[in-house]
């Protein structure tokens, strides 16, 4: 088969996507299967794939699973109409997990688990948004604890698993933002009775931030984990209301 047939076999199986990407060795793989190519044709598909779609961005990564080197094409993705991107098991997800995403090594065949990375760091420990895919729905842990999606109006149910269900999923999550608390002054009076019980300090240093460089803030042991997308700020409704230096400072006052 001729250039082409290559060019209409792209254009009915792939799609501009802005968070979207395909392997150029799965990419080669379908191609390959579909239609009669010759190793020149294989040569010359990264080309074909530049001119349908200019916007693309083209980077090297490093497989999870073989450590292998391959290509990447930033800014496409299957169609979920195609055969190829359909109708994908549960177990097949974790080949599609994003750069941007770490595999668990908790193994279960009923799910598949990974962690996307938060900006922050939570004394010298790295915070991690963990997410479990099933076969017909997906739950978000943030610091151990179960996030309630609907409270973030999201729909975690999952009608067909495709190749677009995990980095769909963790572009999602990606943009979800993890509570840091309320930073933590100079309390003069402390009960032990009731501030170590309702609250806690740790040391919060934000990616990007002067390095080195880490603050002392206080959460609630009932700290909702995530912040609301119309929240303005880094800190939870929760541990607004707990947590506020002058509201603690003013409770200690009450009871001693």
């Amino acid at each position: 088969m001729g250039k082409f047939t290559i060019v209409s076999w792209l254009q009915e199986q792939i799609e501009e996507s802005y968070m979207g990407s395909v392997r150029g060795d799965e990419l080669w793989s379908k191609c390959e299967q579909t239609i009669e190519c010759s190793v020149s044709h294989r040569a010359a598909l990264g080309k074909i794939v530049k001119k349908i779609f200019p916007n693309i961005v083209v980077s090297g990564t490093r497989d999870k699973t073989t450590k292998k080197r391959i290509k990447m094409y930033r800014g496409i993705a299957w169609k979920l109409s195609s055969p190829q991107d359909s109708n994908v098991s549960l177990q097949d997800l974790r080949q599609y997990i994003p750069d941007n995403a770490v595999i668990l090594p908790r193994c279960s065949s009923d799910c598949v688990e990974f962690a996307v990375l938060s900006e922050m760091t939570s004394n010298g420990n790295m915070v991690l948004k963990q997410v479990a895919v099933y076969r017909d729905h997906w739950e978000l842990k943030v610091r151990g604890k179960k996030i309630d999606l609907s409270t973030m109006d999201i729909d975690s149910r999952i009608c067909t698993l495709s190749k677009l269900t995990v980095p769909d999923i963790a572009s999602l999550v990606e943009r979800v933002k993890v509570c840091r608390g309320t930073v933590a002054e100079t309390i003069t009076r402390r009960d032990p009775k009731w501030y170590p019980r309702k609250c806690f300090r740790e040391l919060i240093h934000i990616t990007g931030a002067e390095e080195g460089v880490s603050q002392e803030m206080v959460r609630c042991l009932d700290c909702l984990q995530v912040i609301h997308w119309n929240a303005i700020g880094g800190v939870c409704r929760t541990c607004q209301k707990r947590c506020r230096p002058y509201h603690i400072e003013t409770k200690l006052w009450e009871e001693s």
